[in-house]
């Protein structure tokens, strides 16, 4: 059940992109702080495939940091 929960939620926070401190981030998902805190912060890292964890409010954002490319004409 969660983890059908899990891609639900990815569904609809996909190709969501956010700048914090000149950073971009990919929004994968999110969950109300107490919801998270049952099974810890890390294993939810795991199964929305996130690299960081932003906080606003009462709610984690799961995320992945943007790579920004260089390009070089050849």
């Amino acid at each position: 059940m969660i983890e059908h929960m899990v891609e639900v939620q990815k569904c609809q926070l996909s190709n969501r992109i956010i700048n914090s401190n000149d950073t971009l981030y990919e929004i994968l998902g999110s969950m109300k702080i107490l919801s998270v805190d049952e099974e810890g912060t890390e294993i939810w890292k795991e199964r929305y495939g996130a690299d960081n964890l932003l906080r606003h409010d009462d709610m984690y954002y799961f995320c992945r940091k943007v790579i920004e490319a260089e390009f070089e004409d050849i």
